[in-house]
């Protein structure tokens, strides 16, 4: 009983939080989309999308660490493809940019991404014959 009141009354924080980092999300303020997830996860209400999200912002800040423990945590598929994309890409990315190339490989490699669409299947394709060759260019995270 305790649990489900806990619940109800963080809706309004929970509807905040998303809702502003909605709005930087379209903006392209991604540190935004920071301050505004982060605090949502530090009460401990972090799900898979709030991290995907976090991960995916981090990514485009260049903050490799944090995203990589951000993508790391979340436990389930995203529904969307393309969302699931996203995430692969930016991920082994990441895990490339602190110089964990096997690890981002191995993870572009063994996804299973047909269901992405074409476009991203592409640039992770792309993104792993680089990383093959050790060839590691400028690259800009997907959002």
């Amino acid at each position: 009983m305790v649990t489900l009141l806990r619940k109800v009354l963080q809706i309004p924080f929970y509807a905040r939080c998303w809702n502003r980092a909605l709005r930087a999300s379209a903006s392209g303020d991604w540190q935004g989309v920071v301050d505004s997830l982060a605090p949502f996860n530090a009460r401990g209400l972090a799900t898979n999308e709030s991290r995907l999200w976090l991960g995916n912002a981090y990514c485009c800040l260049r903050q490799w660490d944090k995203s990589v423990e951000q993508f790391d945590q979340i436990t389930r598929r995203a529904n969307e493809p393309e969302a699931e994309g996203r995430r692969h890409y930016n991920h082994a990315l990441a895990l490339a940019n602190l110089g964990r190339i096997s690890e981002a490989i191995a993870l572009l490699a063994a996804e299973g991404n047909s269901r992405w669409p074409e476009q991203l299947k592409d640039k992770a394709r792309s993104l792993l014959e680089d990383l093959k060759r050790g060839n590691m260019t400028d690259r800009r995270a997907l959002h």
